[in-house]
């Protein structure tokens, strides 16, 4: 998880990537700083290719009020540049897992290089 240094960051993570998570937190909060090592995990193991991105409300305040943060910690999933789901305060792993688990599927699956088959190819092979 990238840590992110200013607004512009987010924003080119969240709108170059197929799938981007923002994670929210402070300094002064323990459950954000317990469960960042265990999101990162999950996302390297079950969503490598998710882009995560770091924002410590201490050092981007202004991010607060651009992202509506209003509690930490705050997850965000953005698809396709979109805003998708949103957790924050109390959540764990599977609800993360949940938020992401079907659009990484889908927009993994069904890459911009795979071309559909053609429809005179579809029925070929059966005998």
């Amino acid at each position: 998880m990238n840590a992110l240094e200013n607004l512009s960051q987010a924003h080119d993570l969240v709108q170059q990537s197929p799938i981007s998570v923002l994670y929210f937190s402070g300094p002064d909060c323990g459950v954000c700083q317990a469960l960042k090592p265990r999101v990162e995990a999950l996302l390297a193991e079950r969503f490598p290719r998710v882009q995560a991105g770091y924002i410590d409300l201490a050092q981007l305040p202004q991010a607060s009020g651009e992202y509506l943060v209003f509690a930490v910690p705050t997850l965000i999933c953005y698809f396709d540049g979109r805003e998708g789901p949103r957790l924050s305060r109390a959540f764990g792993l599977g609800e993360v897992e949940q938020a992401l688990a079907r659009a990484y599927q889908i927009l993994t699956v069904h890459t911009p290089w795979q071309k559909p088959p053609l429809p005179s190819e579809e029925g070929r092979g059966e005998g």
